[in-house]
Parts: C-alpha cells; sequence; structure tokens
C-alpha cells in the first residue's frame, strides 16, 4: 500500500517522506529487534521496504512518467540499486525531485548526472537516462491540493430546509462536509492528509516541547479516526472522547480522563465556527490540563487573517477566495441565496 500516489496527466507523483512515515508507522513492525526503522514523520531513511511498495504500485505504468520527490529523506540503505533500475524499466522515464548528491552516490547513479543539473550539494530535478532531455515539472503541493479538492467538491452535501440550522451556533449552514465519504473513497490519500496534518503540527514550535509531548484530544468518531492515524505519525498519546455537542451538557466523567497539567491539542474533521472546540478548551483547562490548541482537515475561515486564531492549523482552509464548494453561513439577516 502507498498513501501519496497521485496520478497528473502522465505523470505519478510519490513523496518518499511520507511513504517512509507510513512504512516505519503500520508496516515495518516485524517484531525484530535488530530491524530499527524510526516511526512516523521522523525517519529520513529510504528503505527497501517502502522503495519496493512503490514498485509494485507501479505495476502496468509503461505510459507515464514517475516523479520520486526526496524532500525530507536525508539517507538511504545500500541496497537499493537493484530496486531503482528495476523503476526504470517500469515507467517511460523516471526522475527525483529535491535528492541530494550524497543520496545519488549512494544509490550508484552517478552514470545518470549528465544533463542535471547540481546546485549547492543537492537536484531539484534528476532525470534518470543517459540522453539530455527535457522533463516537465509539476509542484508537488499543487498536485496534492488539486486532488483533495476533487475529493471535498465531490463529497460536500447540500443541508436542505432545517437539517441547514445549527443548534450550538445560531446559524444556518447549507453545505455539510462529508469527511468520512472522504475517508471512504479514498482511505490511502486521506492518510496522506493526515500526514500533511502531522508534518504541520510538528512545525509548530510551541507545541513541541522535548520531554513533555501534548496529547492529542478528539470529540467524535471521525476525530478519533484522524487522531488514531496522527498519533502514529507523530508517536504522541491521544484521548478519545465520545461525541462532545451541546454546549448546555455537564461533562462530569471527562475530568477524571484528563491529566492534571498536561498538554493537549484538539482534533476535528472540521472547524467552522468553533464552537465545540470552545467546550473541548473548558473542558481540559477545568480538568486542570492545558489546551494547546486545534488542528483539522478543514478549517472555515470566517474572521481576516489578523484576527485568525495563531494556535489552529488546518490541512485546507476555505477562504473568500478559496472556496470551491460554495461554503456560506447564514443567519435570518443575511439573503438565503
Amino acid at each position: 500500500m502507498v498513501i501519496s500516489k497521485i496520478i497528473y496527466q502522465d505523470c505519478v507523483y510519490f513523496n518518499l517522506h511520507a511513504e517512509q512515515s507510513f512504512t516505519g508507522s503500520f508496516l515495518a513492525d516485524k517484531g525484530d529487534s535488530g530491524i530499527n526503522i524510526c516511526e512516523g514523520i521522523f525517519g529520513t531513511e529510504l528503505t527497501l521496504e517502502t522503495l519496493s511498495n512503490i514498485e509494485t504500485s507501479l505495476a502496468d505504468s509503461a505510459d507515464y512518467r514517475a516523479l520520486l520527490d526526496f524532500r525530507g529523506i536525508r539517507d538511504v540503505q545500500a541496497n537499493l540499486f537493484k530496486v531503482v533500475i528495476e523503476l526504470t524499466k517500469l515507467v517511460k522515464r523516471l526522475a527525483f525531485i529535491n535528492v541530494t548528491d550524497k543520496i545519488i552516490e549512494k544509490l550508484n547513479l552517478g552514470f545518470f548526472t549528465k544533463g542535471n543539473v547540481l546546485i549547492e550539494g543537492g537536484y531539484q530535478l534528476f532525470v534518470l537516462t543517459t540522453e539530455v532531455e527535457t522533463f516537465e515539472m509539476v509542484d508537488p503541493f499543487s498536485l496534492f491540493k488539486h486532488k483533495f479538492t476533487d475529493l471535498l467538491v465531490s463529497n460536500t452535501l447540500d443541508n436542505k430546509g432545517d437539517s441547514a440550522f445549527r443548534h450550538n451556533s445560531p446559524v444556518y449552514i447549507p453545505k455539510f462536509i462529508d469527511v468520512k465519504g472522504i475517508i471512504i473513497a479514498d482511505p490511502s490519500f486521506f492518510t496522506y492528509v493526515i500526514y500533511y496534518m502531522a508534518i504541520n503540527i510538528n512545525q509548530h514550535d510551541s507545541w513541541n516541547v522535548v520531554g513533555d509531548n501534548p496529547i492529542l484530544f478528539c470529540q467524535n468518531l471521525n476525530g478519533s479516526y484522524i487522531c488514531s492515524i496522527l498519533s502514529r505519525f507523530l508517536k504522541w498519546d491521544m484521548l478519545s472522547m465520545d461525541h462532545i455537542g451541546p454546549a448546555n451538557k455537564v461533562y462530569s466523567s471527562i475530568g477524571n480522563k484528563i491529566r492534571s497539567e498536561a498538554r493537549y491539542l484538539v482534533i476535528s474533521d472540521v472547524i467552522c465556527l468553533g464552537t465545540e472546540i470552545k467546550i473541548c478548551q473548558n473542558i481540559i483547562n477545568y480538568s486542570g490540563g492545558r489546551y494547546l490548541g486545534n488542528a483539522c482537515v478543514v478549517k472555515i475561515e470566517t474572521l481576516l487573517a489578523e484576527h485568525q486564531d495563531k494556535n489552529s492549523v488546518s490541512v485546507f482552509s476555505i477562504t473568500e477566495s478559496n472556496n470551491p464548494i460554495d461554503f456560506k453561513i447564514l443567519t435570518a439577516l443575511s439573503p438565503q441565496a
């Protein structure tokens, strides 16, 4: 299984660090103490198992170019040469991006350096061919955003009639983002989405304190699914609570599960007006824990940039200029169109 495979026109793209993170988190537990693979997003050595998974995924890809992104990969196992050569036979053309000259040397691929430009110890593009030819570049994040947007659009439903009314927040929301539908439609890619969330969380310096990892806090079934994968990528503990919703409900039993002075990061699928986040924050702080912030897959940015919560990260933000699903928040004072 691979998680980052994206096909665009005649090109197949893989994020090697995401694939290695997935291998180290979910596939490499062999019960062998001699196998030392760093789990989660902290692994930076590309292994044979990861590259072999990509080889399997590229069966029947003779009409495609393949692009392997080495961003985040700092080293490779010494036995990968044969697999790389097999990859060149499976596709029309194979290329690496964001790869260092040291990795090329360790892979014994120096005979492919002709026509590839080395800049400050690295290759932005390294085409595995002995001939000089062009290879059209594609932007990795644009590929990710394009595929996620397609899934988002196809899994956004209309809230009709009374279903548009939100009891927790006195507004009408005519659209429903079906994250469960996205998961079902492409579970492998959704794991890649959570990988991106893990990367964004790890880059938030104030959340990363050596010896004091936060606890991931989730409040519904979608959040629990996301947390279970996220905790493996980040190597953080998680606390899953049964559905937290009504603002006026007394959650008397939750405090017994929250550790005093422990730091908590609330994980959600979609954040719109943030009512449930506020409830979780109050529960955590009142029970003696420390609320750090929140992370989600999709966030509706209802405020200007200067007023937004700085302790919140998301994989995809819906804004005035980036609203592919025509998401709206209405009141009785708003036009209903």
